[in-house]
């Protein structure tokens, strides 16, 4: 990515509301880059459920200079003499200032997805479209970074400002004109896309929690965030919430949905290797699998149509590839079928085994489910619940321990089956063991989905993948070192 534009230290804070300063800055400049700030010239100690660097951990890896909000118990410990600020709102001052140091943003066609569900394959879907047709574009999803000449993983699933606009200025550098934007809700909440004004967002459903919504109305009914009163805004009509903020959008607003609807199929069907869809006179196929997927095209025809000029636009969707751990088909024998999914809240779950139940039929359902070690205790039982209702036989194991006694993972997991029958739902430790077993179960006609996590968060894990291909090709033994608890 590019670096950002040098600014004089004067300038730096211009428009935030400044408390207190101490110290004499012995730097004239002030030049942030887009790496991790700690490393830059000023540190910006921020309110991040993420962030947890202190400002004596900055000073230590070479900060000149610290920017702290009102309150903060550091102030009282710096250096003598060393220089700082303290600004109202910590957030508003860091995201102000890379807006400010980074331009690119003014020059682009910027499009946002947020939503409880369904952003990342929206997101995916709108670029494959708008690079089928010609278009040069930049994609933030919680899978990649993805410039026109290049891309990498993703490292945060909600990334921070500056590498925010450091992206949309390598961006414009690499002749792109359009990026497309995974919106997050904390990273709403915390002040990170100021600067930003979209031309069209689209949101894909609600979930739980009035923070999540509060931070989607924000962005949905902000004048602030819109380039224009044209800004179009694509809302899920199926939703209440959807319907809700559509009519509060001071933009240009569109609906879909299956219902009452802008854009709404005339035909739709799923099999166990995507979905059909007639959409304004033209036959579409994608390699998505299930009905929330068929939600999430609706989504990006309804961006497409405003974005391209021409009437089939929405064909170009065609053009995404399946994407890695969202109800993935691994390559199996005839007669049973394996996806790997990474759903993380129960009701993701839910609609992943809803989805695969669709074309299910009467063949048997055996799902894989496991948690992580460290984190998340009081969403394992509700996990362990979503997928055993959903599924005919559940097996329930582990991901990463971490530093956690795997037994103590399960334990957690059981209190969510205590009212299920015994003959649906099994525990096997080891999860290599719990994925042959799953096979097995299985066979020789079922469907099997592996649910598993994303490794740090951002890298997509291919442990499951690795795994469960061993053993549809029978390449080594299914059951060395089966533990059941």
């Amino acid at each position: 990515m590019t670096d950002a534009r040098t600014l004089p230290l004067g300038e730096l804070l211009e428009g935030t509301k400044i408390l207190r300063t101490g110290g004499e800055p012995d730097i004239l400049a002030v030049r942030l880059e887009p790496r991790q700030i700690a490393q830059g010239n000023v540190f910006f100690k921020l309110r991040s459920s993420r962030l947890r660097m202190s400002a004596a951990g900055a000073i230590r890896r070479g900060t000149g200079y610290v920017v702290l909000e009102a309150g903060d118990e550091e102030e009282a410990t710096l250096p003598p003499d060393f220089p700082y600020a303290v600004v109202d709102d910590v957030n508003w001052a860091y995201a102000r200032t890379c807006a400010r140091l980074f331009e690119a943003h003014r020059q682009l066609t910027l499009i946002g997805v947020t939503g409880a569900k369904g952003k990342t394959t929206v997101c995916h879907l709108i670029d494959a479209a708008l690079r089928a047709s010609g278009i040069r574009t930049g994609l933030v999803s919680s899978l990649v970074f993805r410039l026109p000449d290049s891309e990498r993983p993703t490292a945060s699933w909600a990334p921070d400002t500056l590498t925010i606009h450091g992206f949309l200025a390598a961006l414009r550098e690499q002749g792109g004109t359009h990026a497309i934007i995974e919106l997050a809700s904390i990273g709403i909440a915390e002040d990170r896309l100021y600067g930003l004004q979209f031309d069209a967002l689209a949101f894909t459903n609600h979930g739980a929690g009035d923070a999540h919504m509060a931070a989607n109305r924000s962005l949905l009914t902000d004048p602030g965030f819109h380039k224009s009163s044209m800004t179009l805004c694509a809302f899920n009509g199926d939703d209440p919430a959807g319907r809700e903020l559509a009519r509060s959008s001071p933009g240009r607003v569109v609906t879909f949905g299956f219902g009452a609807a802008d854009v709404t199929p005339e035909r739709y069907a799923s099999d166990r290797a995507g979905i059909s869809m007639r959409l304004n006179g033209h036959d579409l196929r994608f390699p998505l699998i299930g009905r929330h997927n068929a939600e999430n095209v609706l989504a990006a025809a309804a961006i497409i149509g405003g974005v391209l000029p021409s009437e089939g636009a929405a064909v170009h969707l065609q053009n995404v590839q399946p994407l890695p751990g969202r109800l993935e088909r691994l390559p199996a024998p005839a007669g049973i079928d394996v996806y790997l999914d990474q759903p993380y809240m129960p009701a993701n779950i839910e609609a992943s085994l809803a989805a695969v139940r669709e074309f299910a039929g009467s063949r048997r359902i055996v799902c894989v489910i496991g948690c992580a070690g460290g984190v998340d205790r009081a969403l394992r039982p509700l996990r362990a619940t979503a997928a055993v209702n959903a599924a005919d036989f559940c097996i329930l194991t582990i991901d990463d321990p971490r530093d956690e006694h795997p037994v103590s993972i399960v334990m957690n997991m059981l209190k969510g089956v205590r009212d299920v029958a015994p003959d649906r739902w099994k525990t096997i430790l080891h999860r290599p063991t719990a994925i042959a077993a799953a096979i097995r179960e299985a066979s020789p006609d079922g469907i099997v989905v592996l649910m598993g996590r994303r490794a740090n968060g951002a890298e997509l894990r291919d442990d499951d993948r690795h795994l469960a291909m061993d053993v549809l090709h029978e390449t080594r033994s299914p059951f060395a070192g089966y533990t059941s608890v």
